[in-house]
């Protein structure tokens, strides 16, 4: 299978013996992590990518939400989000999706509530953005951040396919909305917001990169607009970030050998890449109809 199964099998000699991939060094399994190792053994049959599936249904949370790590944060985190996109990577589906699917529908970042809308408007002015337009927070209780809220719309978007709702298409076009609000003026995504004390906060290419796999498929100019803070036409810089996603995360894992998967250039910077892949994952065939 070439460099593709070379990286597959080196992601498989880094799991945990009990299943799944560890934050760094660390000895339990990290939700954000296995999730980007399975969507990079997607495809695969073996032991590592079952183990890892197991691991996510295990950590499971009984909201259908997921915690960072298993035992942590009962109340669910945006690691839900992820787990989603990584099982639609594999093609499941079942009960365990159906419940994170409800429970990442009835999520939503602090601003959301009336009080803190009222609270956006009128005492804390030192961000602008319009709390009526809200995402997803990294937990529940805080406001809506970029990653999160990208993720979250890209999971749902995922989810249409099979289980178009008016929830579910509302919840999507919010999502856009808050993207749409809280971008740079000179194009791109911060980590939150566009403008902080009146003054522009500079793009960050990871929130860019998965605030434009949110946004692919929206026929509007959001998406040229994000890529002009980096000066590129849109065509020409979306695909230059996939492949620079992709090509960070197949060198990271082909040229070291550390334990961890969880680096800036290797596995998160992979999953830019991988994910717009996972947005129309092929039916997998059986081994005799590959030869």
């Amino acid at each position: 299978m070439g460099l593709l199964r070379d990286i597959q099998a080196d992601i498989e000699t880094r799991m945990l013996r009990t299943g799944g991939w560890p934050f760094e060094r660390g000895g339990r399994p990290a939700i954000e992590t296995t999730c980007y190792a399975l969507m990079a053994l997607a495809e695969a049959q073996g032991r590592a990518r079952r183990k890892a599936i197991d691991v996510l249904l295990k950590t499971q949370n009984r909201d259908g939400s997921w915690p960072a790590f298993e035992g942590d944060d009962p109340e669910g985190c945006w690691t839900t989000a992820l787990a989603l996109i990584a099982f639609r990577c594999s093609s499941l589906s079942g009960e365990p999706v159906d419940k994170a699917l409800r429970w990442l529908v009835h999520n939503k970042g602090r601003e959301g509530h009336w009080f803190w809308k009222w609270k956006f408007r009128t005492v804390d002015r030192a961000v602008q953005f319009n709390p009526d337009k809200y995402g997803w927070s990294w937990f529940p209780g805080t406001v809506s951040w970029v990653i999160p809220t990208a993720l979250s719309v890209v999971a749902l978007k995922q989810a249409l396919r099979c289980c178009r709702t008016e929830q579910i298409t509302a919840r999507i076009q919010l999502g856009t909305e808050m993207l749409r609000d809280r971008s740079c003026p000179q194009g791109g995504w911060n980590a939150g917001n566009g403008v902080v004390f009146g003054a522009a906060l500079t793009p960050h290419i990871d929130a860019t990169s998965i605030g434009l796999l949110a946004l692919t498929d929206n026929a509007d100019g959001t998406a040229a607009h994000g890529l002009s803070g980096y000066g590129k036409p849109q065509s020409d810089v979306r695909l230059r970030i996939v492949l620079r996603g992709v090509g960070a995360g197949f060198l990271d894992a082909s040229r070291t050998r550390s334990p961890s998967l969880h680096e800036e250039t290797g596995c998160s910077s992979f999953f830019k890449g991988l994910s717009v892949q996972c947005r129309n994952p092929q039916p997998r065939r059986d081994r005799d109809e590959r030869s």
